[in-house]
């Protein structure tokens, strides 16, 4: 039984490897598209990435079955890699490199999210900092002093028209 278990979470990490390759791919695609103007890319990408989280999402809950399994051999593992740990006949010269690559992917992969939300984050702010001047006729909007509305359209856009 655990041999059957032993090809279910080599096949995991197999199918696991593919699904991170394939969405490291997308993340460099799209932090290209984010740091140069490519509207069209970017809904390209994201329908990519949208997919491959999807995928992700099965692989949990493989993972999760593959832990369950474990648990009626009698293993208490929370992770695969203390589950490869414990189970009897475990090839861990082999094993154990492939969890610490899937680890290591992981990791590239919240890092390179952080940086697509930052530069997403930091447009957002220069976007809205642009209306503003454009609503305050080129000129920073006052923080802490009573202005009275202006009464004609702004610098770039005339409202009153």
């Amino acid at each position: 039984m655990s041999a059957e278990l032993l090809q279910k979470i080599e096949h995991y990490l197999t199918t696991l490897e593919t699904v991170q390759e394939d969405l490291l791919a997308a993340c460099s695609e799209t932090r290209h598209a984010l740091t140069h103007p490519q509207n069209e890319s970017l809904l390209q990408v994201a329908e990519r990435e949208t997919q491959t989280a999807q995928r992700l999402q099965i692989l949990i809950r493989q993972r999760q079955q593959l832990l369950e399994e474990g648990r009626q051999l009698g293993c208490s593992a929370d992770t695969l890699h203390a589950l490869v740990h414990q189970l009897p006949g475990a090839d861990l010269d082999v094993l154990t490199p492939r969890l610490e690559r899937a680890s290591e992917a992981a990791a590239h992969l919240r890092h390179e999210s952080w940086v697509h939300w930052i530069i997403a984050h930091r447009s957002c702010n220069h976007f809205t900092e642009m209306l503003d001047l454009i609503a305050n006729h080129g000129e920073r909007a006052a923080t802490y002093q009573d202005r009275p509305a202006p009464t004609v359209g702004g610098a770039l856009l005339d409202a009153s028209i």
